[in-house]
């Protein structure tokens, strides 16, 4: 076990003066699917499906319904024939947003409310808590999770089938290779338990799609059916099929990087349609309660990790890791007209991602015996199905951090009113300059957005309170959507209720485990056959007994993939796996990124360096070779100073801002 510290740069104990040196070396070297309104109940389950999607990074912009531009037909039909959710509010990144939505509760009653879970730290979503798998398989659903993780998997009691998923397919980590499935030097693609290396060199959203329809098909529609389609797209790396990326080159020819999301939002959008196709075709569709829900927000430019992947949250103001509403305000859709849920219409009470647990609890008339505590979510079944005019929810807390990046950090929203406390993170209004659409109208007197606008802590007026050193300001979300004007002065009575509300809140919230991070070494890939997988043994013979189990069923799955022509060979010219050599090389290699060529083989198109706390990204096949000349120099340098490398896997996935796991 290492402590690491947050008092100093991560670069501060890695590199030599002479690395630093190469660094800056390089840097001068190396310049539709519609759907359907048939109201006819055709599944013999009197508890109705639940198809939960959660997009992976999307920006509150990346609609088709929003940015003419992009191409969504699936979801922008979705929106039109669903329940829109206008007033809906998730965490600020992964982690505690997927915990929120599966507990019930806020973050800070889980310890995940400091950043994410990184990949070899000891501790998970804490094992006492119900989950919403558990909660549904208890009420006889079959309950299947596809896709992204990222709850913890430092033991098996911690991985989704034990968590109440009947199965998983997918990744643990938060970030991951589309085609290798690999962070670092570890693989990490899972079917139930074991490491699927079937998957390697196919793209990520085609294997989940695939995933889900044999699910649906091979569905007994006796029984009522949960899926959790957790999509790895559109987070980064950015890492589009040719097919997708061709209908793009045109709308954003001088923006490369904008192109490359909106063809893995399209490459998303393409295969939602494929699931919703394979519900219609089971002839379970309209007895479905779909939900589509995102994360957080979109990552913009200037972020803390650097990962600009061409997201949009505009006019909302910041984005991911950011409090401000383009950070936490999410896009959320339900569909289910047979179910109750209205067609065409917009929800506008408040709504934050613990409210699912309590209102499907409702929906199905599942028991939430055994919950630990008290649950933070709000049963919105009422306003939902029965009363769009219903507010249930007068409330949400949007985090409590006093160890944020940037130092403390809140939010709270109170009916119209949202006070912000401390740094909120990524604090100003971004679009790209390749979208040519009118502005949004804005209040009388508010200054327009712009590209790249002043953060707030430059050209913001200064507010504080007598008690507290943090910056405040206070929105009226209901008029000022886009937090321009700061109330702070006119309103000092509402700021004060909503500061005692988050003294309150902080008094309830747990220890943060991760003020100092603390990675466990036994995590290392190295050491587990270069798979991503938990590294405390079993706790019981019943776990034993499933993983076994898994062995056997994994088996019988593959081949019957491999009879049905569902996992062809991997392409003749695999992508080269640089990261394979970090055994004995320092893993300042983090990623590739990579794409399809014309003639179905796959080519390098960026590499990335963590060098000196930032990251380099280099271009194309010569960067790869660049790449490998400064490893090969920076070991030289080592061996003449006569310093020890560090094992592979650490650099990866240790440091202060802990680049893979957001």
């Amino acid at each position: 076990m290492q402590s690491v510290s947050h008092n100093q740069p991560v670069w501060y104990n890695m590199f030599s003066y002479t690395s630093i040196l190469a660094y800056h070396f390089l840097l001068f070297t190396c310049t539709s699917s519609t759907i359907s309104t048939n109201t006819t109940h055709t599944s013999p389950s009197d508890k109705p499906n639940i198809l939960f999607i959660l997009a992976d990074d999307i920006g509150w912009a990346d609609f088709g319904f929003r940015t003419p531009e992009l191409k969504t037909p699936v979801l922008d039909q979705l929106a039109k024939d669903g329940l829109q959710l206008e007033n809906y509010y998730v965490q600020p990144l992964c982690t505690p947003t997927r915990g929120s939505l599966l507990t019930g509760k806020y973050p800070i009653h889980l310890g995940l409310q400091n950043l994410v879970l990184t990949a070899a730290e000891n501790r998970s979503l804490p094992l006492q808590e119900l989950t919403m798998a558990q909660m549904l398989k208890r009420s006889g659903y079959s309950t299947h999770l596809i896709g992204k993780w990222h709850l913890g998997h430092h033991c098996w009691e911690a991985t989704p089938t034990f968590r109440g998923f009947d199965s998983f397919y997918g990744f643990y980590l938060g970030i991951s290779d589309y085609y290798t499935h690999s962070l670092a030097d570890g693989y990490d693609f899972h079917w139930n338990s074991i490491c699927d290396h079937s998957a390697y060199g196919l793209h990520a959203t085609d294997l989940f799609a695939q995933r889900a329809v044999d699910i649906v098909d091979e569905h007994n529609n006796t029984d009522p059916l949960f899926m959790m389609y957790s999509l790895q797209t559109p987070h980064a790396p950015s890492q589009p099929q040719t097919k997708f990326l061709e209908m793009y080159t045109e709308v954003y020819e001088d923006d490369p990087l904008r192109a490359r999301y909106a063809a893995l939002v399209t490459s998303m959008d393409t295969a939602i349609g494929r699931v919703f196709d394979a519900f219609k075709r089971k002839d379970i569709w309209n007895n479905t309660l779909v939900i589509f829900s995102s994360d957080n927000g979109g990552p913009i430019p200037g972020d803390y990790v650097h990962m600009d992947i061409g997201a949009s949250n505009y006019p909302l103001r910041g984005g991911k890791f950011s409090l401000a509403e383009g950070g936490v305000k999410a896009t959320g859709i339900m569909y289910g007209p047979t179910l109750g849920v209205p067609q065409g219409k917009k929800y506008n009470g408040l709504m934050h991602v613990a409210d699912w647990l309590p209102t499907l609890a409702t929906t199905v008339a599942a028991s939430i015996e055994g919950i630990n505590g008290k649950l933070d979510g709000i049963d919105q079944y009422k306003a939902l199905f029965q009363d769009l005019s219903l507010t249930p929810r007068r409330e949400a807390l949007l985090n409590i951090n006093p160890h944020n990046i940037e130092g403390y950090h809140a939010a709270i929203r109170a009916n119209e009113w949202k006070l912000l406390v401390g740094m909120p993170g990524i604090d100003y209004w971004w679009k790209p300059e390749s979208e040519k659409r009118p502005e949004w109208s804005l209040p009388k007197g508010a200054v327009a957005p712009c590209t790249n606008c002043t953060p707030f802590r430059e050209g913001f007026k200064i507010h504080k309170l007598k008690d507290t050193e943090h910056i405040v300001q206070l929105y009226n979300i209901a008029k000022d959507p886009t937090e321009h004007f700061d109330l702070t002065e006119k309103h000092l009575d509402i700021v004060h209720k909503l500061w005692t509300r988050i003294q309150e809140f902080t008094r309830t919230a747990l220890e943060i485990p991760n003020v100092e991070i603390v990675e466990d070494d036994r995590a290392l890939p190295v050491n587990h056959d270069n798979e991503w997988k938990p590294w405390n043994p079993p706790s019981n013979d019943k776990v034993k007994q499933q993983l076994a189990q898994d062995k056997k069923m994994y088996a019988i799955w593959l081949a019957k993939q491999r009879k049905a022509g569902k996992l062809p060979p991997p392409p003749s010219k695999p992508i080269p796996v640089v990261a394979t050599l970090a055994p004995k090389m320092p893993t300042w290699l983090v990623s590739r990124e990579s794409d399809v060529a014309p003639d179905g083989s796959y080519r390098v198109t960026q590499v990335r360096l963590n060098v000196g706390g930032g990251h380099l990204w280099i271009m194309g096949g010569g960067g790869l070779f660049v790449c490998m000349i400064f490893l090969v120099f920076s070991l030289a340098v080592r061996q003449a100073r006569k310093k020890p490398v560090k094992p592979s896997g650490r650099l990866a996935i240790m440091g202060r801002r802990r680049r893979d796991g957001f």
